[in-house]
């Protein structure tokens, strides 16, 4: 289950067992590690389309600790992907987290940069709230300038953004 809880089922020794995850699901990251393919966001070839804030979430914890294969893109960053809004989402309070998490955990670091397409279909994310030291905003970091390696952001909303930081401090990029 996406929420930490889980129940394993084995009907044909009519056993169940059900539990919790110990993780508390207290980070944007955290919440992101547990979305599931075909509820949270799609993947139709190199296209990874965002359901839910919990898929957008997942799109920072993939991008932030480099995953790649499988379920991930082939290459880190979501290079040579595109990531798309499927909705207007809302991070003001995610389900699963009765207050809300205190900062949203931007997508991309120096180290490990979005370096996908990120076409916001014309959707609009709402309740952004982001706080740091640098870099800060709904991306951190996009492409890398030591290199040709780009990212892109397009077609994208931001509404009712509350974006704290030092150096570098935006509610997009």
């Amino acid at each position: 289950n996406t929420d930490g809880r889980y129940t394993f089922t084995m009907p044909e020794n009519d056993v169940t067992v059900s539990g919790c995850s110990s993780e508390t699901m207290d980070t944007w990251e955290k919440y992101g590690q547990y979305a599931e393919k075909d509820t949270d966001y799609t993947i139709s070839g190199t296209t990874y389309t965002i359901n839910t804030a919990r898929g957008l979430a997942w799109v920072a914890y993939v991008t932030n600790n480099g995953m790649t294969g499988g379920d991930y893109p082939a290459s880190a960053g979501f290079e040579d992907c595109t990531v798309e809004l499927g909705n207007d989402l809302s991070l003001a309070q995610p389900t699963g987290s009765p207050d809300g998490f205190a900062s949203w955990t931007s997508i991309g670091t120096s180290a490990k940069p979005f370096l996908g397409t990120f076409d916001g279909k014309y959707k609009a994310i709402s309740g952004l709230k982001v706080t740091g030291a640098e870099s800060v905003g709904l991306f951190g970091y996009v492409g890398n300038s030591t290199s040709d390696r780009k990212g892109n952001i397009s077609n994208i909303g931001i509404n009712g953004a509350n974006v704290t930081g030092l150096k570098y401090a935006s509610a997009l990029v």
